[in-house]
């Protein structure tokens, strides 16, 4: 009952986030294809180091947000796992989660850094550094999972990490991060980035990377989440 109530959550939540109309098949097609991969009796594939280092710095956001939302209503912004154009959608603005051991991000396609015109888009961009000192993916998912005292409330938390791939393995322990900076950007006219729409339709499937050196921001998250910007 709880993974059909999963699977119906995630298919409602990337067919209502895809503003193309023409795109909603391919979005059902995916998603059904995701749960049916995660359901498989195969045995799954670790994660590699970059995609530990995308998903660690999700669950710092998570953390990071604990102080000024309620768990339940993180958890189910979280749409990342799910597939959704955004990491987290909130009621009238969503946040773009983006991490690096460099000054530059990746971009994976031409509407990423889109919003929706009646929502607002931030990006959420954390430098990293590999260190024996620094924290490991299963020690903030235990610091979480501690947190987190509702039943529904933990097993959606374990779906969402099943569907991104990650179940605790001790070979994650090799990868210790260190956060270096965090830094959050309004997406608007004066940041760089590309446009869907004002790209030629006959393109399609871009990545590109864009160099955050210099850039700076005073922005916080407690700004964003209390509106005192």
């Amino acid at each position: 009952k709880d993974e059909f109530n999963y699977l119906v959550r995630s298919i409602i939540v990337n067919v209502d986030n895809e503003i193309n109309l023409e795109n909603i098949e391919k979005v059902f097609i995916q998603t059904i294809n995701k749960w049916i991969n995660l359901f498989s009796t195969k045995k799954k594939k670790s994660l590699e180091r970059h995609q530990v280092q995308g998903l660690y710095a999700e669950l710092k956001f998570i953390e990071d947000l604990i102080q000024y939302e309620p768990i339940d209503k993180i958890l189910n912004s979280w749409t990342g796992p799910d597939g959704g154009l955004h990491d987290f959608v909130f009621n009238n603005f969503s946040f773009e989660i983006k991490s690096s051991l460099q000054e530059s991000i990746t971009i994976f396609s031409e509407d990423q850094l889109d919003s929706i015109s009646s929502e607002e888009l931030f990006l959420n961009f954390r430098k990293f550094d590999l260190d024996e000192d620094g924290e490991t993916i299963n020690q903030i998912y235990n610091k979480i999972k501690k947190i987190i005292k509702n039943k529904d409330d933990l097993n959606l938390f374990e779906y969402k990490l099943n569907i991104a791939g990650f179940n605790q393995d001790n070979q994650y322990d090799k990868y210790k991060f260190i956060q270096k900076d965090d830094l959050n950007f309004k997406i608007d006219q004066n940041f760089p980035r590309i446009i869907k729409n004002k790209i030629d339709d006959r393109i399609s499937d871009v990545s590109y990377k864009i160099n955050l050196d210099g850039m700076d921001s005073e922005l916080k998250i407690s700004d964003i989440f209390q509106r005192t910007f």
